[in-house]
């Protein structure tokens, strides 16, 4: 059989798959669910990891993503730079240029994801909700000026029909559950299908 495409998935706990475990512990997540789709076989690789800030995707993550030569790269972070002390939009920004270059240079169709609004879903008090929105949307700012810079997508979740639905979250309300992993999965599907990927 022929390899279409190598796949890697690049960033945080919402690119790994948070939300979306079996009974057995073993997270899938919306890129499993977006790898099935793909007509022909293809090289999965899922890099992320919980926890992970945008310097670590640099350093870590993506050295060993080149190393697959990357047909498609979906860059997923931000979210830990955005909840941790001493958050810098402009660090995140140089982070997470680099990594979109050189994934690009490499050949690469780079997808990315707008964060979606935790203080709709998670309740807060006021000055706390102001503070996590404001960073958040940052965040957004970031992921959408890089990418119309270096030809990336960006999957705009906020758009998504019934987004903030309860069903479409897990228990923790920051991470998508097992179905909105599955709305992420066709959303991403809907962006490769329009870039001309053999995708079902």
């Amino acid at each position: 059989m022929t390899t279409i495409a190598n796949f890697v998935i690049l960033g945080d706990s919402a690119a790994s798959g948070v939300g979306d475990s079996d009974k057995n512990g073993v997270t899938k997540g919306w890129s499993y669910y977006l790898a099935k789709h793909f007509q022909d076989p293809i090289v999965y690789v899922n890099f992320s990891r919980p926890g992970a800030k945008s310097l670590e995707v640099l350093e870590d993550q993506l050295p060993k993503a080149l190393l697959y030569k990357p047909d498609i790269a979906a860059v997923i972070v931000g979210g830990n730079d955005a909840l941790r002390n001493g958050f810098n939009p402009t660090k995140l920004h140089d982070n997470l240029r680099k990594t979109i270059s050189e994934l690009r240079a490499s050949g690469a169709h780079v997808m990315l994801l707008q964060l979606h609004d935790p203080t709709k879903i998670v309740p807060l008090p006021g000055l706390l909700a102001k503070v996590l929105r404001r960073r958040i949307n940052a965040v957004n700012r970031v992921t959408q000026s890089l990418a119309s810079e270096l030809g990336a997508d960006v999957l705009l979740t906020r758009r998504i029909s019934d987004i903030y639905n309860r069903k479409v979250w897990h228990v923790d309300r920051m991470h998508p559950s097992k179905y909105g992993h599955q709305i992420l999965a066709q959303h991403f599907r809907e962006i490769l299908v329009n870039k001309n990927f053999k995708i079902a």
